[in-house]
């Protein structure tokens, strides 16, 4: 009994650990006056150089997490609607739940960038397509209020800001996961590529995940 028990206890520790198993992989990266750019995939991780970024993966072969590093800190100068930390969930087949982060993994969010928290995309059942988005922002709002906002007056362009917003034509920062969604790329009907100012190392993986079957 006690050599069965032992058993059981270690084909359950080995059908977990392969259950939550990820992996990070590792991409150089430009920062440039407007975007950060992918410049080599699959990087090793034993030379990294100063601008490069983790990205893990779970076991379906999503992205669940993006870190950019400069001189291995999360926590560097930026344009205020680049995010440096993205978390991504997928509560089932159909939704991405995308979170932006600042360099020290809080919750970061702004309305001058109109730059929010949280991002969640409704997606088709083949995972190709994006039918709809919604946004969410978690302000500190004391920050704001010592800089001459009042409570209506932030509530008002927050209204204002989820009014005007169109669904999203992409993922954001799936350009720069060669994971993406298991391969695919999600995008609105509404998306061109050649719109957008993707470099051609993100392009030729952006069109394999159009592509994806």
């Amino acid at each position: 009994m006690k050599k069965d028990a032992t058993l059981i206890t270690c084909l359950l520790l080995f059908v977990t650990s392969c259950y939550c198993q990820t992996k990070i992989v590792y991409h150089e990266y430009e920062q440039t006056a407007s975007d950060f750019y992918i410049e080599r995939w699959n990087i090793s991780k034993d030379n990294l150089p100063n601008h490069h970024l983790s990205e893990e993966i779970d076991r379906y072969g999503r992205v669940i997490e993006i870190k950019f590093y400069e001189k291995n800190s999360t926590v560097f100068n930026r344009l205020c609607y680049l995010v440096s930390w993205i978390k991504f969930e997928y509560p089932d087949d159909s939704t991405i739940i995308q979170y932006n982060l600042n360099g020290y993994g809080e919750t970061e969010s702004n309305f001058e960038c109109e730059s929010p928290s949280k991002v969640t995309y409704y997606l088709s059942k083949d995972q190709k397509q994006i039918l709809a988005s919604q946004i969410e922002f978690q302000i500190d709002t004391s920050f704001y209020l010592k800089n001459g906002w009042t409570i209506e007056g932030i509530k008002e362009t927050l209204q204002e800001i989820k009014a005007n917003q169109k669904t999203y034509q992409t993922v954001e920062y799936y350009s720069k996961s060669i994971a993406k969604y298991n391969g695919k790329f999600p995008v609105s009907n509404e998306f061109e590529i050649e719109s957008y100012s993707y470099n051609s190392i993100e392009k030729e993986e952006i069109e394999k995940g159009l592509k994806f079957e």
